[in-house]
């Protein structure tokens, strides 16, 4: 048991080496939209922002108590990371049920983070963490059958919405699970009602702020509909880029492969 945990943080520890020796590259919306709003400026109302707006006003508290500075951005991008290690942990050994195993799949995600610049915050990777939660509590659903771990699954399924609007792709897989689960129609009511809770609070903050409709444009309306006109913003995977995505992607086939038990 202590050799797993000793493992663990030493493959923890040996990541965030690297990232610190590696560079660091800081999109300047991870600072300019938060230096707006704690400077009186309305989102989406007062500049752009087409992305949800959980970041940027978790940003802007970090912000506003740590100063803009770099080391700043550098140390909330390695702890979200770190939290995402932790929680890939935790969700294989449910799944696996072998802690041993379970390092698999951290180092895995480990080398592709490296080898693929994964040293930077940008809204993608704040959703990792937060759709990890979301997963693991829809397994200890599974498990358990209690309904507060299907409420906490919707809670953070929703976070991960507010974080980057194309989380709601997630769903259909969720739908998935509670149909091979036979989830009840109360199961689903939980877990709609951990979602409801924090996307409500949200939205009505933006109406009693008077920038709903402005929020609908910049998230929804402006990106299916305007950008994909911009010349240049869609572009096709290269032949290198399709055959490193089949490989990521083929084991994630091979369970189909067998007879499902």
């Amino acid at each position: 048991m202590k050799k797993i945990y000793f493992l663990l943080v030493g493959l923890l520890s040996v990541q965030v080496l690297i990232l610190s020796n590696l560079g660091f590259t800081a999109w300047p919306e991870m600072f300019s939209f938060p230096y707006l709003l704690n400077h009186g400026y309305l989102i989406y109302k007062d500049f752009h922002h087409t992305y949800q707006p959980l970041l940027t006003l978790v940003l802007s508290v970090v912000y506003r108590i740590f100063g803009y500075e770099l080391l700043t951005l550098k140390i909330f991008t390695w702890f979200l990371i770190l939290i995402s290690d932790i929680l890939i942990f935790v969700v294989s050994v449910k799944l696996l049920g072998k802690k041993l195993i379970a390092l698999l799949p951290l180092s895995i995600f480990v080398f592709l983070g490296l080898l693929f610049e994964g040293n930077m915050l940008w809204f993608d990777l704040a959703t990792v963490p937060l759709l990890l939660s979301s997963i693991y509590f829809l397994f200890s659903w599974i498990n358990s059958k209690r309904k507060k771990h299907l409420f906490w699954s919707g809670f953070f399924l929703a976070l991960c919405f507010l974080t980057k609007q194309q989380s709601v792709l997630f769903v259909p897989g969720y739908a998935v699970v509670f149909w091979l689960k036979k989830g009840k129609f109360k199961d689903i009511v939980y877990f709609g009602l951990g979602g409801v809770l924090p996307i409500s609070l949200v939205f009505l903050s933006f109406l009693s702020l008077g920038i709903f409709k402005d929020y609908l444009f910049w998230t929804f309306y402006f990106p299916l509909y305007h950008l994909p006109k911009i010349p240049g913003y869609a572009i096709l995977p290269t032949s290198k880029q399709l055959l490193i995505l089949g490989i990521l992607l083929f084991p994630t086939v091979l369970p189909f492969l067998k007879k499902p038990k």
